[in-house]
């Protein structure tokens, strides 16, 4: 298996050592959180996307279904969300098609009554080579988990 990966980055190596494109597209992607931009989030995932999230112990198996089981439930209710880069892998797949990443992130949670909460978690976002944006990349696959305790 290891003959069909090309780069596995190492933790906390210079930012542009990655593969290019995915860092803005992590950015993007916090930044559509934060602004609860749902459609503009959209345009960074494949329609098929397949993986788990925080909210919903089952999987979701579309965009549709995540969008309406995870980011409408949390993402108005969270604050400051953001990836933390310096705990970032990747491995390349040898023809490039391919990126998966995996990291930490924290946010902060808004109770009912308004106070703000620890958020933190850590995720893997598989990534495909694509045309459908500027960043050269959708995620295909996804799974968020909270910090265990």
């Amino acid at each position: 298996m290891t003959d069909q990966i090309v780069e596995v980055s190492e933790r906390n190596q210079p930012l542009v050592k990655y593969p290019t494109g995915v860092l803005a597209w992590l950015d993007d992607y916090a930044l559509k959180i934060r602004e609860v931009d749902y459609e503009s989030a959209r345009r960074l995932f494949d329609t098929g996307i397949f993986g788990f999230g925080t909210k919903k112990i089952d999987a979701y198996h579309s965009l549709d279904e995540w969008h309406h089981d995870q980011w409408a439930h949390v993402w108005s209710k969270t604050t400051g969300f953001q990836f933390h880069f310096n705990s970032l892998r990747t491995v390349l797949s040898a023809d490039g098609s391919l990126c998966c990443t995996a990291c930490e992130w924290d946010s902060k949670g808004i109770r009912e009554d308004g106070l703000h909460f620890p958020r933190n978690g850590r995720c893997t976002i598989l990534l495909a080579r694509s045309t459908d944006n500027e960043f050269g990349w959708v995620g295909v696959h996804s799974h968020f988990s909270m910090v265990p305790g």
